[in-house]
């Protein structure tokens, strides 16, 4: 890369050919343009050296993060697995790094050429310190957030978002200041030794520029293969910069036919109602199907053991109520949280892009306030993010306290207040259960909470799941206002509605891997319980699966077709309870309270969305199936077992487990495509690039009018036209 990028020799400044035919400058002027070339050629140098101190970083960080489930294990896009594994992963990197120093080379040599290399250099030196600045934040976000990475959206935000981003980060500058000195440890010991190798050991003068462009070229031309046989960009951070950048430009010029999409996205009033309901949506933490089979499989005589969930169970016993099985499509907490509140997909990437899009403006709190007047409350125990719930969802207002009794009394306080209790003002309630949040370690539980399974990290998980339902238990006696024994359901009962935003792999080791590194059915898969109501009556038909609806969780009725449930269905059974329209193509929730029609939808990674996807369908006999693929050396592959597949490192294990089926292939491009549309959508959306594009086009014309005022002769007092002569014949010269 130094060798391609920068002049060979470090003590021999480079001449250009022009001033080779021109007389030699004076001597004064050797010396400062000697200093440039040195400067400009270490500027390079240290480019090059940090970001590739940074890829290393983050490979060899993974081998020792949860045996292998590091995020960089297979990389966010695929190509990782490559043909050499990491090898294939640093090669592209390295091919992205040398292209990107090769075109920085060309535009501040023209820059020089034209405006002078004190310019140039300040604009060299910029652009190192900003490249070294992403390339330690980037290994400082893979160590301590557990894989997520720098995106433009995110560099977007931070500078939109100075003062949040620095008291989010704060409690953790150890880990930015153990990054920044790991990457300048790798650079010193490698580039000192590169150093002495570019002096001493290469041929004098400068590299040809036919060299340079013939080695870009050779790069992106691999590249583009790799795309087009991966379909994905390759995982570095230069190369997701360049993507996203070419996104947010076309959204911010709205040079994109998604615009339109964007336009259409619209909540709307279908019926004007009398009185809103109460709301409750109760986020259950790690509330997989796997807890709500237990709650189920347990019986009144014990008989299946102690109960993790017998408020749940509750619900499930009520003749009207919907409680099934759903699908998380990125099974991580805050993806899971976007798509019930937005009704709308997440971004299906390893960072949080959609919480910059302008597609939260029609997130349920903005639009229930904006139509119908509610207040917004998010309830929770941890003190995490705690401006998040406002700045993207539209929350009016965030409590917190230290545990559920003091929270759920804050909370009823609170409610009373606002007139909620007594039907003066609608609510809405959005009650974050986080006690089930891993890990899952003895010291969590006391020994009497424990008894619930034989082994001990799911006694665990379910003694921490009892919490959450006691929680719910407890809220569900003041919020929503109940009805009077045996009375019917009222509109002022409201409407309560319990899910799971993802599961655990609940395996016999120390601590699970991440959710979020797995589309296994024990992850996908979450709770989803719906009371039922009188006034919003559910249809006939609501199985999903093999999960329940009503009678104990007796399972659907004999012939009934399986019903394919997502989490965006709770957005839109609200709306639809409130008497309000989800317009548009991204709104892909259906009402529990309708009859479904959805056919298929997809399961992504969030670590490695385009590495692992589940595809989940209802097949011609009415079954729900779910099939899980994930990109192999040689293209993509169904996967038989998947625990095999996800704990196996090698490529060898992988092909083991791999099963090739030419018609499921099929249906995973269909879902492959539709991600891409979807990812480029929201970036697109992105209302921090709006703001600055937004600012820059006022600065411009605020900086033409100056200059035209300087160059223009001022009008005369004739020139003057008030706005009821607006229409009249102007002097001459005006």
């Amino acid at each position: 890369i130094i060798l391609s990028t920068c002049p060979c020799n470090m003590e021999q400044p480079w001449i250009p050919p022009a001033a080779l035919s021109q007389p030699a400058p004076p001597a004064a002027f050797a010396k400062p343009a000697a200093t440039f070339r040195v400067v400009h050629r270490a500027l390079n140098f240290l480019t090059a050296l940090t970001l590739a101190a940074s890829e290393v970083g983050k490979t060899a960080w993974a081998r020792f993060l949860n045996r292998g489930y590091g995020y960089w294990w297979v990389g966010t896009s695929g190509f990782s697995v490559g043909d050499t594994g990491c090898g294939g992963l640093l090669l592209d990197s390295a091919a992205v790094l040398l292209l990107a120093l090769v075109i920085s080379e060309l535009v501040l040599e023209a820059t020089e050429r034209l405006t002078g290399p004190a310019l140039a250099l300040a604009a060299r030196a910029a652009l190192a310190v900003l490249l070294c600045a992403l390339a330690i934040a980037d290994i400082a976000l893979a160590v301590g957030a557990g894989g997520a990475r720098v995106s433009l959206p995110l560099v977007l935000f931070v500078v939109s978002e100075p003062q949040y981003v620095a008291n989010v980060v704060s409690p953790w500058l150890h880990i930015v200041a153990a990054s920044a000195a790991g990457v300048a440890l790798f650079s010193f010991a490698i580039g000192s030794a590169m150093l002495r190798l570019l002096i001493r050991g290469l041929p004098q003068g400068r590299s040809p520029w036919l060299l340079k462009l013939a080695a870009a070229t050779a790069c992106a031309v691999r590249l583009y293969a790799r795309r087009q046989g991966g379909d994905a960009v390759s995982p570095d951070l230069l190369s997701r910069l360049a993507c996203d950048a070419a996104a947010i430009l076309r959204g911010s010029l709205k040079l994109s036919p998604t615009s339109d999409v964007l336009n259409d996205h619209l909540v709307k009033v279908s019926e004007q109602l009398e009185r809103y309901p109460p709301l409750l949506l109760y986020h259950w933490e790690a509330g997989s199907a796997n807890l709500l089979e237990h709650a189920l499989a347990w019986n009144s005589s014990g008989s299946g053991g102690r109960n993790a969930a017998p408020f749940l169970r509750s619900i499930a016993d009520q003749e009207d109520a919907i409680v099934s099985k759903a699908f998380a499509t990125v099974p991580m907490t805050l993806k899971s949280a976007w798509e019930v509140l937005c009704g709308t997909p997440p971004a299906l990437t390893s960072d949080f892009r959609e919480h910059s899009s302008s597609l939260r403006r029609e997130c349920l709190p903005r639009v229930l306030s904006r139509c119908c007047g509610y207040h917004s409350i998010l309830a929770k125990t941890d003190k995490e993010l705690p401006e998040l719930p406002r700045r993207v969802f539209g929350f009016d207002e965030v409590v917190v306290a230290p545990s559920n009794v003091a929270l759920l009394a804050k909370l009823h306080s609170r409610l009373r207040a606002l007139g909620g209790l007594t039907g003066d003002r609608p609510v809405l309630v959005y009650f974050y259960a986080g006690d089930a949040h891993t890990p899952y370690t003895p010291d969590r539980v006391a020994q009497n909470e424990r008894g619930y399974s034989s082994g001990d990290v799911e006694d665990v998980f379910l003694a921490l799941s009892r919490r959450s339902d006691d929680a719910a238990r407890e809220l569900s006696r003041f919020w929503p206002p109940p009805r009077s024994p045996g009375a019917p359901w009222r509109r002022e009962n409201g409407l309560a509605i319990y899910f799971g935003d993802h599961g655990e792999l609940l395996w016999e080791a120390s601590e699970p891997p991440p959710h979020g590194n797995s589309v296994a059915p024990e992850v996908t898969q979450v709770l989803l319980a719906v009371e039922g109501r009188s006034f919003a009556a559910p249809p006939a038909t609501t199985g999903g699966g093999d999960s329940s609806s009503g009678s104990g969780g007796g399972g659907s009725a004999h012939g009934r077709r399986s019903r394919l449930l997502r989490l965006a269905d709770v957005f839109s059974t609200v709306v639809d309870v409130v008497g309000l329209a989800a317009e548009g193509p991204l709104h892909v929730g259906e009402s529990l309270l309708r009859e479904g029609r959805r056919q298929e939808m997809a399961s992504f990674s969030f670590y490695r969305p385009d590495e692992l996807v589940a595809l989940h369908y209802v097949n011609e006999a009415g079954a729900l199936l779910s099939l899980q693929f994930s990109r192999m050396p040689g293209g993509w592959a169904e996967i038989g077992d998947m625990r095999e597949c996800e704990t196996g490192a090698t490529l060898d294990a992988l092909a083991h487990c791999s099963v090739h089926n030419s018609a499921h292939l099929g249906r995973l491009k269909a879902v492959l495509a539709d991600r891409e549309e979807v990812v480029m959508l929201i970036t697109e959306s992105n209302v921090h690039a709006a703001w600055m594009f937004a600012r820059l086009r006022v600065t411009v014309r605020q900086v033409v009018r100056f200059v035209l005022g300087k160059l223009l002769p001022a009008p005369s007092d004739e020139c003057s036209v008030s706005a009821s002569a607006e229409h009249q014949d102007l002097p001459t010269g005006c």
